[in-house]
């Protein structure tokens, strides 16, 4: 991979408007569903983790606090403050016994769930907040970004750090190792760019130069190491938009495809192989509380659900239950409060919810 800096000037050979897109199919809550224990502390979820995680479970971060649900019985079963200030992101590492964690007290730190007593490595150096990360295949390797517009490589088992490399205006906002490659990662900033760097070197090998105002937020990697997957900050309902990108012509600037259909910030982006169709979608949540199913091939939608409280997202995981079917666990927060939703991905691709934490009179045994 050659490194190279290009502009995004060509013309894209798809986009969107919401008038050639079909109308959103959005779902009618379900009377009856599963009531999820809610925490005594209160906090915004900045991250929920699925992969990786033992069958039915999933990690969230709840303001300075994780916790580890179970869906099987809707309960919290492990619970710890890892942080003296809010989790900002958390993934499981292979296996599911150990989880990382990053914050805005600027530390990353690795904990062995069965032993909560202390963090088994500490990642300290970066000046300001941590928001991303990402680990290598091999699970040896952390990639830390931080609001000092700086990356760290660090060696997990060790904790020590390997290499660092600053870009100036380079605001970090999301990181993911690209699968199938062993040493290349992707990461988005506010400069209104997406990188692709070189682990070996820690350096940038591609650089792709946004034409518009709206940096990605979010974005996501597909199975294949081909395809990018990338949500976009809006500002008075502009710029709002998810885009597909091919990493193979990355160095052309130009996506694939871009939806246009939410109304605000694109929180959350993510690739879902549906476990009994064998189909690839997108998915996307949004601060206008919207969850979209977005098919891959053309970047229209297959189908959406709205909050009915009209909370906004703050984040989402992806998992496949016990059962086969596939599930999306998503966060939202309103004010100073907040709550997880889950969300089963029916056949049709139809959205419907399974189990929430918030209080409502109509929660129950499903």
């Amino acid at each position: 991979m050659g490194c190279c800096s290009v502009s995004n000037t060509t013309t894209p050979p798809f986009k969107y408007s919401p008038n050639q897109v079909p109308l959103p199919k959005e779902k009618l809550q379900p009377q009856r569903y599963f009531k999820l224990e809610s925490p005594k502390e209160q906090g915004f979820i900045y991250s929920i983790s699925c992969a990786n995680a033992p069958p039915n479970q999933f990690a969230c971060s709840w303001g300075k606090n994780m916790f580890i649900y179970d869906l099987k019985t809707q309960k919290i079963f492990r619970q710890f403050q890892p942080h003296s200030q809010n989790v900002t992101k958390c993934r499981f590492l292979q296996g599911g016994n150990n989880l990382i964690t990053s914050s805005v007290d600027r530390t990353l730190k690795l904990w062995d769930l069965d032993n909560l007593t202390a963090p088994k490595k500490v990642f300290e150096g970066h000046q300001m907040v941590v928001p991303t990360f990402c680990v290598s295949l091999d699970q040896t390797k952390l990639c830390s970004g931080s609001r000092d517009q700086s990356i760290f490589l660090w060696d997990i088992q060790t904790g020590q750090k390997i290499s660092e490399h600053l870009i100036m205006r380079n605001m970090l906002t999301c990181m993911e190792w690209i699968p199938m490659s062993e040493s290349n990662f992707v990461q988005c900033s506010e400069d209104l760019t997406i990188r692709i760097w070189d682990t070996r070197e820690l350096k940038p090998v591609t650089k792709i130069e946004l034409n518009d105002n709206y940096f990605a937020y979010c974005c996501d990697v597909d199975s294949t190491g081909t395809k990018l997957l990338t949500g976009h900050y809006a500002c008075n309902d502009q710029g709002s938009g998810v885009l597909l990108w091919d990493l193979r012509k990355a160095t052309e600037g130009s996506y694939i495809w871009r939806f246009l259909e939410h109304k605000e910030a694109v929180v959350q982006t993510a690739f879902m192989k549906h476990s009994k169709t064998e189909q690839e979608v997108a998915i996307s949540a949004s601060r206008d509380s919207k969850l979209k199913i977005i098919k891959l091939a053309d970047g229209v939608e297959l189908s959406s659900y709205q909050d009915t409280a009209r909370w906004p997202f703050s984040t989402f995981g992806v998992m496949n239950r016990t059962d086969g079917k596939p599930a999306v666990v998503a966060g939202l927060c309103k004010c100073s409060a907040s709550k997880i939703t889950a969300l089963d991905l029916e056949d049709d691709y139809g959205v419907t919810l399974f189990a929430t934490s918030e209080t409502d009179s109509n929660a129950g045994a499903a």
